[in-house]
């Protein structure tokens, strides 16, 4: 009975299958409904939304998408899957609060994507560990919310152009299927082993990186 509910719990966060309406799903309208900073292109074909980073001027970019004030006081969290498609890069998301002198931002790390992975990744970043920078304290809380505040994903490319792909991205709300709302809180655990910056073993561990572990572990290093 678990195994089946740990199936039917991948199934539905793999499918982008969501339970708050389309507003909840943020590839659902493709490119139209997110900006970006002037280094970045955006592009949606086939049901993949991509960010590309331009790191001659900046070495890093970003794109935001609105949160649906209709969401207030429901989000549990937001989740997708990734997959680098050129260079390698650091991922993370923001939420902006407010406007102008009022504006707050709270910060969360996802992960390292790295030269030669080109595999889907599941991510889910927790509204509770959404940290707040500047002059926003304390973590964020979804009752903050205000109208026309957003979610912004920060691609950060660490040596040259950087383009990542996203197949599913949503608003985890309080209708989520519990099965399906342990799995993601279960890639939260494992991204957070070792602490808040750590890179999932499943994303580091591969091509030459890979052969350098093996190396040094032979040579008892």
């Amino acid at each position: 009975m678990l195994n089946m509910l740990r199936r039917i719990a991948l199934f539905i966060c793999l499918t982008g299958m969501v339970f708050a309406g389309e507003e909840a799903d943020f590839l659902a309208k493709g490119k139209e409904v997110w900006r970006g900073k002037g280094n970045t292109s955006i592009t949606f074909a086939d049901g993949v939304l991509a960010l590309s980073v331009k790191t001659t001027q900046f070495d890093f970019g970003w794109m935001q998408h609105v949160i649906p004030i209709e969401l207030k006081g429901k989000i549990y969290g937001f989740a997708g899957r990734v997959r680098l498609k050129e260079g390698s890069g650091s991922l993370g998301g923001i939420i902006n609060v407010g406007r102008d002198a009022s504006r707050r931002q709270y910060r969360q790390y996802v992960t390292h994507l790295l030269e030669g992975d080109s595999q889907w990744h599941e991510f889910y970043m927790p509204v509770g560990l959404f940290s707040g920078v500047g002059n926003a304290t304390g973590p964020f809380s979804d009752k903050l919310l205000q109208e026309g505040d957003s979610l912004e994903l920060m691609l950060s490319g660490l040596f040259g152009n950087t383009t990542i792909e996203f197949d599913s991205l949503r608003v985890v709300t309080k209708d989520e299927p519990t099965a399906s709302l342990r799995h993601l809180e279960s890639l939260g655990i494992r991204l957070k082993l070792n602490g808040v910056d750590t890179v999932h073993p499943r994303i580091i561990l591969y091509g030459k990186k890979l052969e350098e572990i093996r190396a040094k572990a032979t040579k008892g290093g």
